[in-house]
């Protein structure tokens, strides 16, 4: 989310490939074990991930952009998006990984290099790079994990309909994070994740749409994100053509000679 933001901030400013389709999906699962390994096993289910023909829709408070593009995803390591406009060249080209984050802009013919750091601060994102990459792969993620100020408390309600898992921050005594991961009752779908952190203070929605069965893994169509903080809203919705899982990635990132390195 921190990538594509930024991107398109910046604009206006091998297995075969499967095209996404209804496949079936009647299968025996037990629920239990479904709802475990969503919850704790969240890793596993591939190492690398390609999506192609990526529908964008960015919007802030009320003002909307629309870009295509790709992005790759080689697991705990990088994440690279393409972003590509209706004419269907790249215009920009973006690398991140969990220490740093290039950017090469082909029509100014620049390119800008800094610490992944300095992108969460410029742009005021609160999650990192394996909360951005669980975010683009439908993967449980718990917001500031790795904060070592505060203690967690994780509760389970159980219904008819979902599985509520809840994710409670305190420091001191006082709540200060709020997260609540949505699970299907089946326990195989992550499909909502509801973050308040009071200390900002900012909401975060994570709604995931169009479930289908892609290579037995059952991934979502589309992605819609809300940011909400004080008098800004943002907005960002994904709509995913075409998915490879676990093929070989080739990520270029040369930066021609006749470039120059700009700042942000």
């Amino acid at each position: 989310m921190l990538l594509i933001i930024a991107a398109v901030s910046i604009v206006t400013g091998c297995r075969s490939a499967k095209n996404l389709q209804e496949s079936d999906t009647s299968k025996t699962w037990d629920p239990k074990l479904g709802l475990i390994s969503i919850i704790e096993q969240k890793s596993e289910r591939f190492h690398t991930m390609k999506a192609r023909k990526v529908n964008l829709e960015f919007s802030m408070n009320g003002v909307s952009e629309h870009v295509n593009g790709n992005i790759a995803i080689y697991r705990d390591s990088i994440i690279a998006v393409s972003i590509i406009p209706a004419l269907g060249y790249e215009v920009l080209r973006i690398l991140c990984t969990e220490d740093s984050v290039i950017i090469i802009n082909r029509p100014d013919k620049s390119f800008t290099s800094s610490s992944f750091e300095y992108f969460q601060k410029r742009y005021k994102m609160p999650v990192g790079f394996r909360d951005l990459q669980a975010i683009l792969a439908n993967e449980v993620f718990y917001f500031k994990e790795d904060y070592g100020d505060r203690i967690f408390k994780k509760e389970l309600k159980e219904s008819e309909e979902s599985n509520m898992f809840i994710v409670d921050a305190f420091r001191e005594g006082n709540r200060i994070t709020n997260q609540r991961i949505e699970i299907d009752s089946e326990g195989r779908k992550l499909e909502n994740v509801i973050i308040v952190d009071y200390d900002v203070p900012m909401k975060i929605g994570l709604n995931y749409l169009e479930f289908i069965d892609i290579e037995e893994i059952l991934f979502p169509r589309a992605i819609k994100v809300e940011l909400v903080e004080r008098n800004t809203v943002l907005k960002l919705e994904l709509q995913y053509g075409q998915i490879i899982f676990n093929d070989s990635l080739n990520v270029s990132f040369s930066v021609p000679a006749h470039y120059t390195r700009t700042g942000i």
